[in-house]
């Protein structure tokens, strides 16, 4: 898988994740890193909210 896929998909399991792992391993810790940027957050909600309502 390219790098650029990977983030992709990474990026959308955050986006329809529930709730977010608390564990360490790299998958763990690759889906808490959208957690980080204010403006992604923001854009999840968004997202989110145009899916499910």
């Amino acid at each position: 898988m390219r790098p650029h896929q990977e983030a992709a998909e990474v990026f959308a399991e955050w986006v329809l994740a529930d709730d977010l792992p608390a564990g360490d391993s790299i998958v763990e810790q690759k889906l808490r890193f959208f957690e980080d940027y204010p403006e992604l957050v923001e854009l999840r909600d968004t997202i989110r909210e145009g899916l499910f309502s």
